[in-house]
């Protein structure tokens, strides 16, 4: 017979963790053989929940081929994606540099009537760039300054801003250039093309500004 708290404790233990003793010993060899049998349990136990631990965390871990995979859908998601996105930024390029130049054909009507001044919008095709002069006849003629930003208006689209932008021709009644009166008429009606795909278009005694693909 065990004596005590402590005794008390493990013959407890003995009866939740260790199978019954069917020897028909003593309760010494029962004690005995009691704590013979926690230890093989204690022993037989760790391989199983060592083991659990082991696969839980293969279960939770990728595989070669997952990552693999993973990589080949990246890849894949990329090469559609990158072109894609070149194109956009190419598509916003170009109509910024066909908002700019219509923008700039209205300010050069409007400054002729607000200072009774004769306003020239000059296209240099093999330049790839424009400017808004003032002035009566070409010899006399100078650049237009912005007011707001104290730079000439001379636009080109090799900037970075515009890069792959370029002015394909410009024609108005046979020449590159035309101007606004002090009564905000053009001398000729006329286009400019943008990269073959956008066509600005100037019509004579209105000087009203269209856009066509």
């Amino acid at each position: 017979m065990c004596i005590g708290n402590h005794a008390t404790m493990q013959s407890d233990m003995r009866r939740k963790t260790c199978p019954p003793d069917k020897s028909g010993s003593g309760p010494l060899h029962e004690n005995v053989n009691c704590q013979l049998r926690m230890a093989n349990c204690e022993t037989n136990q760790t391989p199983h929940s060592g083991g659990g631990n082991r696969k839980s965390k293969t279960e939770n871990s990728f595989t070669l081929v997952e990552l693999v995979l993973v990589i080949v859908i990246i890849g894949i998601v990329t090469a559609i994606a990158v072109p894609k996105m070149g194109t956009v930024t190419d598509n916003i390029k170009l109509n910024n540099a066909v908002s700019k130049l219509i923008d700039d054909i209205c300010y050069a009507r409007h400054f002729a009537v607000d200072h009774h001044d004769t306003t020239w919008i000059v296209v240099d095709v093999s330049n790839n760039r424009y400017g808004i002069y003032k002035g009566n006849s070409p010899p006399d003629r100078e650049l237009i300054v912005d007011p707001h930003t104290g730079i000439q208006t001379m636009t080109d689209f090799d900037d970075v801003n515009y890069k792959g932008v370029a002015i394909s021709s410009a024609d108005f009644g046979g020449s590159n250039e035309f101007y606004f009166d002090y009564w905000g008429i053009p001398s000729n009606s006329g286009t400019v093309v943008i990269n073959d795909i956008k066509t600005i278009s100037v019509v004579e005694g209105t000087g009203f500004v269209s856009i066509s693909n």
